[in-house]
This record gives C-alpha cells, sequence and structure tokens, in this order.
C-alpha cells in the first residue's frame, strides 16, 4: 500500500553499535559489517511513493530522527567452503562524512581485508564500488580478491553510449 515501515531488529541495532553483526546459516558464517550512514537531507523526490510529510510520520514512528533520512551503509561477508566471499565493497569514505566505517568494523569484526578471496559487486552504484580502491591513490583495498561483476552492469557502465547521454554533473559518476 506504499506505507513505509521500519521492524525493530536486535540484529540492526548491534550492527550499528559494534559495527558489525555476526550469524550462521547451516555451515555458513555471515558478517554483516557497517560502513557508516549517509545522513541525507529531505528531499521530495528521493522516496517514491511517500511524501516527505509521511517519511517524518514513519521516522518518528520507527524511532528515528526526522530532521534526514538516515541510510546505512552495510557489506556482507560470508565464509563459504573456506572461501571468504564479500558483497560491495562499501563507499570507500567517499560519499559522506558520517560514512567509510568499513575498514575499521572490518578490522573489529576480525575480517582482513588481505584475506578476502572475492568480491560479488551487486551493481556499480558509488556506495557499492567505491570501498575497492583507496581515495587518493587507487590502490587496491582487496589485492588478493577475485572481483565479480554482473555483465550487464558492466557493459552498460562502459558504453560510450551512457557517459555521452549523461548529464554534464553525472559525467564524473560514468567515469
Amino acid at each position: 500500500d506504499g506505507r513505509v515501515v521500519f521492524a525493530e531488529s536486535k540484529a540492526a541495532a548491534d550492527l550499528m553499535a559494534k559495527g558489525f553483526y555476526k550469524f550462521k546459516v547451516g555451515d555458513i558464517e555471515v558478517t554483516t559489517i557497517s560502513d557508516g550512514v549517509w545522513l541525507k537531507p529531505h528531499d521530495p523526490g528521493f522516496i517514491k511513493n511517500a511524501t516527505v510529510d509521511e517519511t517524518k510520520a514513519a521516522l518518528t514512528e520507527g524511532g528515528l530522527p526526522t530532521d534526514v533520512v538516515t541510510i546505512p551503509f552495510t557489506v556482507t561477508v560470508a565464509k563459504i567452503g573456506g572461501k571468504t566471499i564479500m558483497f560491495d565493497a562499501g563507499t570507500g569514505a567517499q560519499m559522506a562524512p558520517t560514512a567509510g566505517k568499513l575498514s575499521a568494523n572490518m578490522a573489529a569484526a576480525g575480517v582482513d581485508p588481505q584475506k578476502i578471496d572475492m568480491i560479488v559487486v551487486t551493481h556499480f552504484h558509488p556506495d557499492h564500488i567505491f570501498g575497492l580502491m583507496e581515495k587518493e591513490t587507487n590502490a587496491q583495498v582487496f589485492p588478493n580478491a577475485e572481483i565479480v561483476v554482473p555483465n550487464a552492469e558492466y557493459a552498460y557502465w562502459t558504453d560510450a553510449a551512457t557517459l555521452a547521454k549523461a548529464p554534464e554533473n553525472r559525467k564524473g559518476l560514468v567515469k
């Protein structure tokens, strides 16, 4: 029905308090790791099918601040069959001053970036790929990881037509 509803979750509370949360699914060990949050100012076009007032009401109902929309960034790491697989790579501290906590929270969770065997990139938005390389040097953050990306996503972002069609203020993102 288009409503925004918040569900309480001990896992989410632990993730935000400690920076990570571990659990098992059968033999798979899963660790969700916080990369921080984006405190996004309200924008009438940001949340589809909900006005700013409806968004603020849902935030109030969820016990969250209403002055901004708090957008958490979370990376998932799974140990499967002797391999350590990470899903996405976080913001690389390049999106918001309250993001970029992945490295510290990985250390707190006991996850070594050198021991990541594979990174599965779900899509190429900045909060999913900017953490692959250091901001200033472009050094690989996960030098031993095989990086797996969707064919369609790679084809779209490397197509010269995508850059040509992008508005001027988005060309940097495409590049």
